[in-house]
């Protein structure tokens, strides 16, 4: 039996009452979260230009764009949102499999949630099984995947989109099987450099992962096959031999339906490149404890794993905040010198600041084997700050914030969610949208949710 079809056979077998109660609540987590980055990103320029480019291509009114009053396809209302989820870059993520499984699995359930009567139960589990499948095959992969230069998000990201919509949809299992497969011959090859580089395309990874892994399960349940090879091949020159060293199959399917690696998904506090989260929490303690101006600061030096040394690009007032936000030297720079970090310290007008992108140049990143052989079961980092009167001050972070081993509390999760969303949703709504979570499991019609987060048109 090939991967795929052990996994047609958990999709297909899922029901929410199995389900563990943690899977369940890091999934309610997760959607908090999603909406915090689609209807926060709207305040971006970047986020509407994507409005209004989805705008401007039509489609059948079908599904909305989340938080504005623009209807399109259901395909490219995945898109749309796919796109927002990434804009702002506070995303979740998965760092077994270096990946971010909610940009492709919310955006297909927000597409097709409009389209019929769907229960809050119904719409959970779905969300488990795309993240399970999405971050499962990641995990095999990475990070060979990544380093040989693929960006699992958009390439894995897109099954997982798959077996979102096929369990949303009931497809039987012969269909969900057809729907991964078919995932797996259209899934983009999203080059990493370009992420890296902070092109303002990475923010489609999201989007265009989710439109076509929605289009392959509704192609599949049109009657199309789809190849239950496609992940290893049948001699190994499937699409994971072919962009990674050493895929490890077993992996992907060890455990399948008693550990659910879904709880172990880490949510983002900070809108830049993970591996700088770690020194960011670090230095912001650092700085608590300490009281110095960042005019002082001779030198940061930042032990660390060693795929984190991927992001050490140097920037200047001419970069991107795609850019600056990719650049580990920029990221702890600015959090230096704003004593913050959040969506202000990648605006325009801060990444045009001189004096950030000076002291970045002081900031340097070594790798500590030590952490590297702990990676990815954690993401550790050591910060040394010296100033210029001679004074060190030092702080190891095991974990960064939000990950399993430092995890998010509830409180914290909405806390991000009314940071994020308080400037496009009053405060009436916002609590009415956090009503309707808390008790999704007893949602009997997910569209009120997405009604009250779609505004009416005034005619």
């Amino acid at each position: 039996m090939s991967v795929i079809e052990t996994f047609g056979d958990f999709i297909t077998a899922l029901e929410y009452q199995q389900i563990p109660s943690g899977a369940i609540e890091k999934s309610k987590l997760c959607l908090v979260d999603s909406l915090a980055n689609i209807l926060g990103s709207q305040q971006m320029a970047l986020g509407k230009k994507m409005i209004d480019f989805v705008a401007n291509l039509g489609g059948k009114a079908e599904s909305p764009i989340l938080g504005t009053t623009v209807q399109t396809s259901v395909s490219l209302a995945a898109f749309a949102n796919g796109a927002l989820f990434s804009t702002l870059g506070a995303v979740d993520g998965f760092t077994p499999g270096g990946n971010h499984p909610g940009g492709s699995v919310f955006p297909v359930l927000y597409a097709l949630v409009n389209q019929r009567k769907y229960t809050g139960r119904a719409f959970l589990t779905a969300v488990i099984a795309g993240y399970e499948i999405t971050c499962r095959i990641s995990s095999g992969i990475h990070p060979s995947h990544t380093i040989k230069g693929f960006n699992p998000t958009g390439t894995v990201g897109t099954i997982g989109a798959a077996a979102t919509a096929a369990k949303l949809l009931a497809l039987p299992k012969e269909k969900t099987v057809n729907a991964l497969g078919i995932a797996g011959f259209l899934l983009p090859f999203t080059p990493y450099e370009t992420i890296k580089e902070g092109f303002t395309v990475m923010a489609l990874n999201c989007g265009h992962s989710a439109r076509v892994g929605l289009e392959s399960a509704l192609l599949a349940q049109q009657g199309f096959s789809g190849d239950p090879f496609v992940l290893e091949g049948r001699n190994r020159n499937g699409i994971c031999a072919i962009t990674s060293d050493s895929p490890n199959y077993e992996k992907m399917v060890e455990g399948l339906g008693a550990r659910y690696v879904s709880q172990e998904v880490y949510l983002k506090p900070y809108p830049s490149v993970r591996s700088s989260h770690g020194p960011a929490d670090a230095i912001q303690e650092i700085r608590k404890k300490n009281r110095f101006p960042a005019t002082e600061v001779a030198k940061v030096v930042v032990l660390t794993y060693k795929t984190a040394t991927q992001f050490i690009r140097p920037t200047h007032i001419n970069s991107t905040p795609y850019a600056c936000r990719m650049s580990i030297p920029y990221v702890l720079a600015a959090t230096i010198w704003d004593g913050e970090l959040g969506p202000r310290q990648f605006e325009e007008s801060r990444v045009q600041n001189p004096q950030i992108h000076e002291l970045s140049k002081r900031i340097e990143i070594l790798e500590k084997k030590e952490f590297t052989e702990a990676y990815p079961a954690h993401a550790a980092c050591e910060v040394e700050i010296m100033l210029k009167n001679g004074k060190v001050h030092r702080m190891a972070m095991p974990d960064a914030k939000g990950d399993p081993g430092n995890p998010y509390s509830e409180d914290e999760v909405w806390g991000k969610f009314e940071s994020l969303v308080g400037p496009v949703i009053d405060k009436k709504t916002r609590q009415y949208i956090r009503n309707l979570i808390d008790e999704i499991e007893n949602l009997t019609d997910m569209k009120e949710l997405i009604e009250v987060l779609t505004p009416k048109k005034i005619s």
